[in-house]
């Protein structure tokens, strides 16, 4: 994962960034022989990324990469992948979390187990992502809601599908 610093330039647009910005960062994903490498382990303000030629591929590109390694994951497995996102989970009690990772934007979403009913009402996303990838998990969230009714989201860390 990129590190950040107060002050460091966006690879978009240059302006310095700052803790106070929503931030979208990517691992290192992307060799020199792609067109977008030097994006690859990096990180941008959402407001740049949102408005970037290249979002929707680039975010495919990294949705596609961790949907690649999701096997190597050491405790997390997949509950749940199609070409709109990938749902992981852990079956360790402690960890209390599913991930969903989203296509388009290439964002990811930890969700708390206890906040589960909320989250698939939508009630819980919406002050903490920016709009963009806000926008892209309202669209997905009747999928969320008939593919993990609240019960089965709640069991995923005890059987991954």
């Amino acid at each position: 994962m990129a590190l950040f610093y107060d002050g460091l330039p966006c690879t978009l647009c240059g302006e310095e960034m700052t803790n106070a910005d929503q931030l979208f960062s990517t691992s290192h994903f992307l060799g020199p022989d792609s067109d977008l490498w030097e994006y690859s382990d990096a990180i941008m303000p959402w407001d740049c990324d949102a408005r970037w030629e290249h979002q929707a591929r680039f975010g495919q590109m990294y949705f596609e990469a961790n949907r690649q390694c999701s096997d190597q994951n050491g405790p997390w497995g997949v509950a749940h992948s199609d070409d709109q996102l990938m749902v992981k989970t852990s079956p360790d009690k402690h960890v209390g979390e599913v991930d969903v990772m989203l296509a388009r934007t290439g964002s990811g979403f930890r969700v708390c187990l206890a906040d589960g009913e909320d989250w698939l009402t939508g009630e819980c996303f919406g002050d903490y992502h920016h709009e963009i990838a806000s926008e892209e998990l309202t669209a997905i969230l009747p999928l969320l809601r008939s593919r993990f009714q609240l019960r089965r989201l709640l069991s995923l860390r005890l059987a991954w599908i």
